[in-house]
């Protein structure tokens, strides 16, 4: 069985938001050439989000596998 955690909704629907716009800017290849515009105006949230928010919904066990690798 797998071990739950409990999330926050509106941590939630950042991340969600998040996946929405990086799927829509790769989903069309006419954006890859504005790969840096995208970095400015995305990368300060998935920054936020990966260090900030997602890795505090993780387990302290799982935190130190990931510190381990």
């Amino acid at each position: 069985m797998s071990a739950k955690v409990e999330v926050n909704v509106e941590e939630i629907k950042r991340v969600y938001n998040l996946i929405e716009k990086m799927n829509e800017f790769f989903h069309q290849p006419y954006h890859y050439s504005e790969v840096n515009d995208f970095a400015i105006k995305i990368y300060p949230e998935l920054k936020q989000i990966y260090y900030h928010v997602v890795w505090e919904w993780l387990p302290d066990n799982i935190k130190q596998e990931i510190e381990d690798r």
